[in-house]
């Protein structure tokens, strides 16, 4: 794998608040919203400043501002899973 893409991702709560969620950059929520947040879902550690320095307080901020031209939905991701490292390259 030469490249990969990094995506913040929303998981099932686990009723607890992970101070490494965002690295230490943090994720620029007050800690009363963090605790709150906790019960709706849990943030996977992304490892990468994308997601930190306050990004995801600004994005879901953006979503509530923009609330009446969201929509949702959820699909599938088919793949296949290969354990090559970095800098292999693929068999053919």
């Amino acid at each position: 794998m030469r490249r990969s893409w990094l995506i913040q991702r929303m998981q099932k709560p686990t009723g607890t608040t992970n101070p490494f969620s965002f690295g230490g950059g943090g994720s620029g929520f007050a800690k009363e919203t963090a605790d709150q947040l906790k019960d709706v879902c849990n943030w996977d550690y992304m490892g990468a400043a994308e997601y930190e320095f306050g990004e995801p307080a600004k994005a879901l901020n953006r979503m509530i501002e923009g609330k009446k031209k969201l929509k949702a939905g959820a699909f599938k991701v088919s793949y296949k899973y290969d354990s090559m490292a970095w800098g292999d390259t693929p068999a053919k």
